[in-house]
């Protein structure tokens, strides 16, 4: 496969909005252009992307720096589109965000999945991650009612061996 990693930039807007309407069901986990926008512009955000040889966005993960009293990253989505799903590209954009939190002086990086998204769940422990506690009703499906479905928190220490 022919792909391409590459941060996102203000040229990449329309198509994340794109991606995102075929990746994630639920409307509540997605960003608006704005959002994206605004996330582009920003030094303590980064959206990655892999796109084939068309300029196509086939997958994608956005972090954040969070320079609290220890600096730790946080992978706020990572989406592959379906075609692509259990081929490695989400842990491959995993490690891209690892690398940038390292870059970045991060000591630690955090994330949050759907307890009912299994391969997410797998990819985060097979990556070393641990999980560190339940999130009671964390995420909002507008789509089903107002629904809330709960979340899992997961924690890994980086460290120099994780950059790829």
């Amino acid at each position: 496969m022919d792909i391409k990693i590459t941060e996102a930039t203000i040229k990449d807007v329309n198509g994340i909005v794109e991606f995102e309407k075929e990746c994630f069901i639920c409307v509540t986990d997605r960003f608006s252009p704005r959002n994206i926008t605004n996330q582009i512009k920003s030094k303590t955000c980064r959206i990655t992307t892999i796109k084939n040889k068309k300029g196509e966005i086939l997958a994608s993960a956005t972090g954040f720096l969070r320079h609290f009293k220890v600096p730790s990253g946080r992978i706020y989505k990572i989406g592959v589109s379906p075609a692509l799903k259990q081929k490695g590209i989400g842990s491959l954009l995993l490690q891209e965000m690892e690398s940038w939190f390292l870059k970045h002086k991060m000591q630690f990086s955090f994330a949050e999945v759907r307890e009912s998204n299994t391969p997410s769940r797998k990819m985060f422990i097979k990556s070393g991650y641990e999980e560190i506690g339940p999130l009671p009703c964390y995420y909002g499906n507008l789509d089903k009612g107002l629904d809330l479905e709960n979340g899992v928190k997961y924690k890994k220490k980086l460290t120099s061996e994780a950059k790829s």
